[in-house]
Parts: structure tokens; sequence; C-alpha cells
């Protein structure tokens, strides 16, 4: 039993773990868009994006895109494949 519990906290704690890791990189992401382009109106299309990896990939996209028309050229890509 005390085994069970243990294995249950272990995966909570990943869970949070995992949960503010993303919070923290859509909240960086936000910020690097807002600074970079004047403009966030495309975070709730990027909330939508549950894989942790293809975020990441979004906010190098935001990195390396030279407007906004560009990254949301990038963004539909990624959502589409």
């Amino acid at each position: 039993m005390v085994s069970n519990l243990g294995k249950t906290i272990e995966n909570i704690v990943k869970e949070g773990k995992k949960e503010g890791k993303k919070d923290g990189l859509l909240q960086s992401l936000e910020k690097l868009l807002y600074i970079k382009f004047s403009d966030t109106s495309c975070m709730d299309s990027i909330r939508e994006i549950k894989d942790e990896n293809i975020l990441g990939s979004v906010f190098e996209d935001a990195a390396r895109s030279s407007s906004i028309g560009e990254f949301k050229e990038k963004l539909e890509q990624r959502k589409l494949n």
C-alpha cells in the first residue's frame, strides 16, 4: 500500500513539473512575441498545443522569425503537421 502511494505521489509530482515547464514556456513565448512584434494575438492558438517539444519549436520559430506574419506562417505549418 505504501509503495503504491509513493508511486502515485511521484506521478503527481512529475505531472506538476511538466505542467510548470509548459506554463513557463507559454509565458516566455508570450513575452517574446510582445517584445519582438508587439502582437500576442496568436497565443490562444498556441495554448492549444499540448506537446512540450512542439511548444519549444514554436518558441524557436518566434525567436528566428523577422515578422509576425512569418511567425504565423510557421505556426500554421507546425499545427498542420
